[in-house]
C-alpha cells in the first residue's frame, strides 16, 4: 500500500510505554507518514488536555484503547499478530459492516501506564509505524479517566 524502498537492519528498542521490540525502519512514503503523525499528535495534546481537565495526573495509570483501520483480512490479521508478539497489547483483528460493506480492522488495549505528552508523542510515531508496515492505518486511541 505505502511500503516502497528496502528495510534496513531491525534493532532492538522499547516502543515508549516500555515494551521491548524490533524496530525496522521503511521506506513509508514520508508525506502521508508525516501527515498521520503530525495529526496524532496535535490530537493527543488536545486528548491529554481534557484528561487532565478529569482528573488524570502524571502518576495516574490508564490503559489505552487503539483502533486501526485495515485494507483486508490477512493485513488485519498480521497486525494484530505483530502487536500481540511485540508487545503485552490485547490485540485483535476485528471485521465490521454488512456483507457488501464489509471492513477490517484491528483493536486494542495497551497495559496500565502512567502517560505524558512525550510518552504519547512517541507511542503514536511507534504504531503509525507498525501500522504503515503491515499495510494498516492507525486510527486514534482513547481512554477513560
Amino acid at each position: 500500500m505505502l511500503l516502497t524502498g528496502r528495510l534496513r537492519a531491525p534493532q532492538q528498542k522499547r516502543d515508549p510505554l516500555g515494551n521491548t521490540r524490533q524496530q525496522v525502519h521503511t521506506g513509508v512514503a514520508t508525506r502521508t507518514y508525516e501527515e498521520l503523525l503530525a495529526a496524532q499528535q496535535a490530537m493527543n495534546k488536545q486528548t491529554l488536555s481534557a484528561l487532565r481537565s478529569h482528573g488524570l495526573t502524571p502518576e495516574s495509570e490508564v490503559r489505552l484503547d487503539f483502533t486501526y483501520l485495515a485494507p483486508s483480512a490477512a493485513a488485519a490479521e498480521a497486525l494484530a499478530a505483530f502487536l500481540t508478539q511485540e508487545t503485552d497489547y490485547e490485540a485483535a483483528a476485528r471485521r465490521s459492516g454488512g456483507l457488501l460493506a464489509r471492513s477490517w480492522g484491528v483493536t486494542g488495549k495497551t497495559q496500565p501506564t502512567a502517560i505524558s505528552e512525550s510518552i504519547l508523542d512517541e507511542w503514536v510515531d511507534w504504531m503509525i509505524t507498525a501500522g504503515l508496515e503491515r499495510g494498516c492505518t492507525f486510527d486514534g486511541w482513547g481512554t477513560s479517566v
